[in-house]
């Protein structure tokens, strides 16, 4: 139980693993925080997002693939 609520991982993962959890507990109660932690998880996930982490993911297969659900 120890290790869900205290992931031994990089400082980036860590906060994300926080801000989803700080998202999923506020969900039930007030918008506002919901709607704050959801907008400090996207800002914090374009700030940590590379270009090589991305590269490998744009391919003609993938967007054949998406291009089936649009």
């Amino acid at each position: 139980m120890e290790k869900l609520l205290r992931p031994d991982d990089a400082l980036n993962n860590r906060i994300s693993y926080y801000l989803l959890m700080l998202l999923l507990l506020s969900l039930p109660f007030n918008l506002f925080y919901s709607h704050l932690f959801l907008i400090g998880l996207a800002l914090h996930t374009t700030i940590q997002i590379r270009k090589t982490t991305i590269k490998p993911l744009l391919t003609r297969a993938n967007f054949a693939l998406a291009a089936v659900f649009l």
